[in-house]
């Protein structure tokens, strides 16, 4: 806060104490004064103040009462306040039961003094220390009102933490509750390939046993990682001390369960005092800084790395240990995603704040500053709200075709995302473009686990039980979401926030380096850390040991079929799979996912130039045999044409024995064009629902369908995202999409391929789906579909029919069904009109059109007679129940 005037009055039983205390800003005020307000029995005490500000805001610390009492023991015992003195003075304490009474001076309660009275029984008689240079407090009191102790138990030290031959890079500390699977976490980082890492875990509980003689105190927790840092591994050659600390569990401020009484606070986290989010700041890297000679939280600089994993149930940390498996096998999955692992996305606030001023450019010339540390064989998705449209609405500015490019990024895949801007628990930017509401169920990454970044205020606020912040959930949601989330606890500052990237960045990928691996997360977090409060705010949630998942290897593009790749021609690209050193990878088989992109278009804003990549030219699977590679691609008619050897090729490729590797080529040039071909046809579009092959126009499908979609064209399909040539989805004649981007071609083609794309939530009913496509030379085909939706949480029954109808030999009983269960048993049953049942035939359905065939006999395998019978469908999802009656004929 700035420029706060503060006046304060304090009364005593409506009698003025003080009056007129006045303060500035952020600061502590002591005042004593002495009043004969205060009568026996019950008082009042008030304090009033008044500010400046309408906003500004104060808290009471205490208020401390001094009064003189007669030295007369209360419940067989009795306190004594007695400030410095310089001569010796006699205490004389009446009221204690006759017999042995104990005086002690408690004023440092590490060095509890027993002082032997000159009298003692029911009055009991003391000297005080001949000089005193601070305040004593002594305790006068009879044995029997001691707290009794009904029974004292010897703890056994079964967990030997003090033991030197202990070792372990990664240390992981966690709730009993959580330590067998603390045990899988211990397997996967000690047998993970390559790079295994020595793992320890030790419970909580022992630590506290050990060090606070087993009451929950955080700075138990500090002096255990101090012991074990500087007396671990010492029996080993390489000398396994701890590294990474990891904390298995969720923390809160509400130390004492104030505001939430049935909240565990499984690792408890340390809480660094002030007034608001500015001053106040919750602290991991506390438990790490082993060196702190100082009693203040001047001195927080982390002799370890740190993370925690904000997990409140044993579910949600099985969630995170199965991602770390998927996040270990990033090369498996979905080959229409593939190469995620080489793609960083970055994320810049515009320039308008929600004050309504719109002068704070910095956020993208931060962007683009520390997008120069990163290696040049990532691709970068850029998202810059400040080249997005505004729309205003019942929330304010927003961006929607923002937040829809952001989710994309997340949902496609990518490495590393990075965000400079305005944000709170739940959101990043005045202009939403993510908000935890809206896109958390709409994140769908499963496999393509990010590590986010978000230079930002109070985003990873981790420590209020009951708000859980976007950044924990982003953690602990299932098979989704990201591996690692480095973000502030409290409000931070711009400038302070650039250079905390900044430095983070350098050290997440070292000198630049196209060659070298990135470092591991945790280590690049303690290198980036100052000792300042702005940095001390920040912190990471998830394994403080792992590093991130791009390729180790290299590929190495040998040669490109022409020096200008013009228009309308088919180019060819030829490549090898090598070593950091340049080696051949002989023994590398498998596939590579192939990107191309046109020149890069250039922007001026904010005094800043900056560019984004160009519109994509090819997208597509090769395969990889022996470590060599080679790739076609038609190069489209509406290339920018731009004479600038700006254009870009990256290949990521992995092999069947889990190596991958990355490279690219960032100097083509697009320019000219050849003869035309003689092509005047659009390309052909097919298309279905997944898990629907069997699609016909007008069946049912889920609210929120999956749509694949297969083009083909011997010109290939204009993927370069230009306005009027895109692949484009409306819906109902009012939803448009641009899904160019999900376009992918087929293994070793450039003439087909498919892309997949999830419909948003449709409503219950009849819908109608147009695709349109440009292939290479521009020529438009589109196509339309017209489908059903029924609520997923409804059984739906439709479309029953049985076809051929009337038939002479057999027929199928088709129909549509939906079903929040899934799959549904099936019963038909055949009548005679007169109502007499003559066969029964039972299958299973699954959601969407099915079918299920009759011969045409009865229930003793005879033929039947020629005529009208009826039929009814039963479909029974084991919650619910629907039945449709229908007719058919047989004509033989």
């Amino acid at each position: 806060p700035q420029n706060y005037q503060y006046t304060v009055n304090i009364s005593a039983n409506g009698n003025s104490i003080l009056s007129n205390i006045t303060f500035s800003n952020e600061s502590r005020v002591d005042r004593c004064a002495t009043t004969n307000s205060f009568v026996p029995g019950s008082n009042e005490l008030s304090l009033s103040y008044s500010a400046n500000i309408e906003s500004a805001y104060m808290f009471l610390d205490y208020f401390e009462l001094k009064f003189n009492r007669p030295l007369i023991a209360e419940n067989d015992k009795l306190k004594i306040f007695y400030k410095v003195g310089t001569t010796p003075l006699e205490f004389q304490v009446s009221g204690l039961p006759s017999g042995e009474n104990r005086v002690w001076d408690v004023s440092d309660f590490a060095n509890i003094e027993a002082i032997q009275p000159l009298e003692n029984g029911s009055t009991v008689r003391f000297h005080a220390q001949e000089t005193q240079t601070t305040p004593k407090i002594y305790y006068v009191f009879s044995p029997s009102a001691a707290l009794p102790i009904s029974d004292i138990q010897r703890i056994p030290n079964h967990a030997n933490l003090r033991d030197p031959n202990r070792k372990g890079k990664l240390l992981i500390i966690t709730p009993r509750e959580f330590y067998d699977t603390a045990e899988q976490f211990e397997i996967l980082k000690e047998t993970q390939v390559p790079r295994p890492v020595e793992t320890e875990r030790v419970i909580l509980d022992e630590i506290y046993v050990e060090f606070s003689s087993g009451v929950p105190d955080p700075t138990a927790i500090r002096d255990f990682i101090k012991y074990a840092y500087n007396n671990w591994g010492q029996s080993d050659i390489d000398r396994f001390r701890p590294e990474y600390v990891w904390l298995l569990g969720d923390g809160s401020y509400d130390y004492r369960n104030i505001e939430l009484t049935n909240y565990r606070n499984w690792i408890p986290v340390y809480e660094i005092n002030g007034n608001d989010d500015i001053f106040s700041r919750v602290s991991d890297n506390f438990f790490t800084a082993i060196n702190n000679t100082k009693n203040n939280n001047s001195d927080l600089n982390p002799v370890l790395s740190v993370g925690r994993l904000p997990a409140n149930s044993q579910e949600e940390v099985e969630h995170y240990l199965q991602k770390m498996i998927t996040y270990s096998q990033s090369y498996l999955g979905n080959t229409i995603d593939k190469g995620w692992q080489s793609i960083l996305t970055f994320v810049a606030d515009d320039e308008c704040a929600g004050s309504g001023g719109c002068g704070e450019c910095f956020h993208l010339r931060q962007t683009e500053d520390i997008i120069t540390r990163v290696p040049s064989k990532f691709d970068l998705k850029k998202i810059y709200l400040t080249d997005f449209p505004t729309e205003a609405g019942g929330l304010g500015r927003t961006k929607p075709q923002a937040a829809e490019a952001l989710l994309n990024a997340i949902n496609r895949g990518t490495l590393l995302i990075n965000f400079f801007g305005h944000g709170d628990p739940n959101t990043w930017a005045h202009e939403q473009v993510l908000n935890k509401g809206r896109d958390l169920p709409r994140i769908h990454n499963e496999g393509k686990l990010p590590l986010w970044i978000a230079a930002t205020c109070t985003w990873g606020k981790y420590d209020n039980p009951n708000i859980p912040s976007m950044a924990e959930a982003v953690i602990w949601s299932a098979d989704k979401g990201g591996i690692g989330v480095i973000a502030a606890s409290r409000a931070v500052f711009a400038f302070q926030n650039e250079r905390f990237v900044d430095k983070l960045i350098q050290y997440l990928f070292p000198q630049k380096s196209d060659t070298a691996h990135s470092e591991i997360i945790g280590n690049a977090m303690l290198r980036a850390l100052g000792g300042g409060s702005n940095d001390q705010k920040y912190h990471l949630l998830g394994d403080p040991s792992l590093r991130l998942a791009d390729p180790e290897h290299m590929v190495q593009i040998t040669n490109i079929s022409s020096d200008t790749l013009k228009a309308l021609s088919t180019a060819t690209i030829t490549a090898q799979i090598t070593n950091t050193d340049g080696t051949p990878l002989t023994s590398f088989n498998g596939k590579a996912v192939i990107r191309v992109f046109d020149a890069v278009d250039s922007l001026n804003k904010c005094s800043r130039n900056y560019v984004y990549a160009g519109g994509s030219i090819f997208r597509g699977v090769v395969t990889v045999e022996n470590g060599q590679l080679q790739s076609s691609f038609i190069i489209p008619k509406s290339i920018k044409y731009k004479n600038s050897r700006t254009g870009r090729v990256s290949i990521y490729a992995w092999s069947e024995d889990t190596r991958d590797a990355v490279g690219y080529v960032d100097t083509l040039l697009f320019l000219g064009s050849t003869t035309a071909v003689n092509d005047v046809e659009g390309p052909q579009i097919d298309f279905t629902f997944e898990g629907q092959p069997d699609f016909f126009d007008g069946d049912f499908v889920p609210q929120q369908p999956n749509l694949v979609v297969r083009l083909e064209d011997q010109s290939g399909i204009n993927l370069t995202g230009e306005v009027g040539h895109r692949i484009e989805l409306i819906i109902d004649g009012r939803i448009k999409k641009d899904v160019t981007e999900f376009f992918v071609y087929d293994e070793n083609s450039y003439q087909s391929g498919e892309l997949r794309y999830t419909l948003p939530a449709l409503s219950s009913g009849q819908h109608q789906l147009i695709i349109s496509a440009w292939d290479n030379l521009n020529n438009y085909s589109e196509a339309r579909i017209n489908f059903n939706t029924a609520s997923a949480s409804e059984l739906t029954l439709a479309q029953v029919v049985n076809y051929p109808n009337p038939f002479s030999d057999n027929t199928y009983f088709t129909f549509q069904f939906q079903s929040p269960n899934g799959s549904a048993e099936v019963t038909i049953k055949i009548y005679t009109v007169n109502g007499r049942l003559i066969r029964e035939l039972e299958s299973f359905a699954q959601p969407g059109f099915n079918k299920v065939f009759w011969d045409g006999t009865d229930r003793d395998g005879n033929l039947v007679a020629n005529g009208v019978y009826l039929y009814k469908i039963v479909v029974d999802d084991g919650e619910n129940t629907l039945e449709k009656i229908e007719k058919l004929a047989i004509v033989r």
